[in-house]
């Protein structure tokens, strides 16, 4: 075996090692005496940071290091393709409940670096503190939507955020701010129109380059604008605030919730 191919080999089996030996499976302690209703926001970010090293050791792209480590691991979840400590995601479900309220205090950790969890996205990725905390804000914030999805063909790739949404409208405490005196209806409808605005303008750049690619969207979209015309035809406003333009961020500003 040459050097070029015997050093990746080596790599990946070293990888594999660490991932079965007793030190790295071992479970690192849950602490299920905690009653995580007491523990204060700042304190429940604390617990995002996994006791797990973190996975991926290298950049993009596919890693035999990262993936063998990731499906050995004694946490890996075949359903969910993800490595998460129960701490983590007991941690991540009790911020949800608390709500808009907490979402000042998680605005500050929206740029911690330490490692959270790792899941597959084409490739075993390890997501940040930030990272978790701007999933938790998003999912505070997100609308309930009022579709029937039976039969619906599912997102895709290019699928326009919740996250990019926000900062179109100018970042996450913009919205905050508008959603207090905005209806749950006006909050659905605003979200609803820039969702379908989005998916349209992916529909032309599809249309330009993959042609064969931009007819189906059709299909996507339909449940959209059924619900968009329902909630027109009760009255619902179409136009608000966030309409307007946003202020100019700062130069050294960073989005409150990055579109991933």
């Amino acid at each position: 075996m040459s050097y070029q191919k015997l050093v990746p080999f080596l790599l990946a089996t070293a990888s594999l090692v660490i991932a079965l030996s007793p030190a790295f499976a071992q479970e690192s302690p849950t602490e299920t005496d905690v009653d995580l209703k007491k523990l204060g926001v700042d304190a429940l970010v604390d617990r995002l940071a996994s006791p797990f090293p973190a996975l991926r050791l290298s950049g993009g792209g596919f890693d035999p290091m990262a993936d063998q480590a990731f499906h050995a691991h004694p946490h890996f979840s075949q359903k969910t393709y993800t490595v998460i400590h129960p701490n983590v995601a007991a941690a991540t479900e009790e911020l949800k409940l608390r709500g808009t309220d907490a979402i000042p205090s998680l605005l500050k950790h929206s740029g911690d670096r330490r490692y959270s969890w790792t899941g597959s996205f084409a490739a075993i990725r390890d997501m940040t503190v930030g990272e978790q905390v701007d999933d938790v804000i998003e999912d505070i914030l997100y609308p309930e939507i009022r579709i029937d999805w039976t039969g619906h063909i599912g997102g895709f790739k290019e699928q326009p955020s919740f996250g990019r949404y926000l900062t179109t409208v100018g970042g996450v405490e913009r919205y905050l701010d508008w959603s207090k005196s905005a209806s749950a209806r006006e909050r659905e409808l605003h979200y609803l129109c820039w969702h379908v605005k989005a998916v349209d303008e992916l529909r032309e750049r599809f249309r330009r380059h993959r042609a064969e690619e931009g007819e189906w969207l059709d299909e996507y979209l339909a449940p959209y604008r059924k619900r968009i015309a329902e909630l027109e035809a009760a009255g619902v406003a179409t136009r608000g605030p966030l309409d307007e333009k946003p202020p100019e961020p700062s130069a050294d500003a960073e989005p409150a919730t990055p579109d991933r």
